[in-house]
């Protein structure tokens, strides 16, 4: 006596998913994309077949992403300027909670680059950069999406972003002007 459960992406059987040998009553089976499935019993009782005779459909569905974080600081389109930077000695990121979120992305990117200089998955609705010396002059763009994580680290439910703009505004460094024709003594 044996029987399986059988799981394919297509109607005639092929493109197998998952063929588990002797089911319980109740099965679980692992993470499934997307889409239509067909799943049939294949059974044999003392030499007779006793498969299914017809082969069953369900769909899975997408998960609907999870709703942008309302973003509070920095404000965006905020300038920080050498008065502010010297007396900062961190930049707070802050947003709303986003109800089902276990993580939520973050990154940081210079507008002349598409690299990000900063990019995490947090716990917490909030990020505290205190490394201001990886900052240059100019506009940089923040981001977070909110996102549920699996006990396996991969992305469950996706989220959508919501981004940001500040900008670091430093003056132009310039060559000391010396005076011509005369002496100068320094240490």
């Amino acid at each position: 006596d044996s029987g399986s459960f059988i799981l394919t992406r297509s109607a005639d059987g092929n493109d197998l998913v998952a063929e588990v040998s002797s089911p319980a009553r109740t099965l679980t089976l692992p993470r499934l994309e997307e889409g239509r499935y067909f799943w049939r019993m294949s059974a044999e009782i003392e030499g007779y077949d006793i498969s299914s005779r017809e082969t069953h459909t369900f769909d899975v569905l997408a998960i609907p992403p999870l709703p942008p974080p309302d973003l509070v600081e920095p404000e965006d389109g905020g300038v920080v300027g050498p008065e502010a930077l010297r007396a900062l000695r961190s930049i707070h990121f802050a947003w709303e909670p986003v109800p089902s979120a276990t993580h939520y992305r973050f990154s940081l990117t210079h507008e002349q680059s598409s690299t990000p200089i900063y990019e995490m998955y947090l716990h917490e609705p909030e990020f505290l950069l205190d490394t201001l010396s990886s900052l240059d002059r100019g506009s940089f763009a923040w981001t977070v999406t909110a996102v549920t994580l699996d006990e396996d680290g991969e992305v469950e439910q996706p989220g959508t972003s919501a981004s940001r703009e500040f900008s670091i505004a430093l003056p132009d460094v310039r060559l000391p002007v010396l005076p011509q024709g005369e002496v100068i003594y320094g240490r």
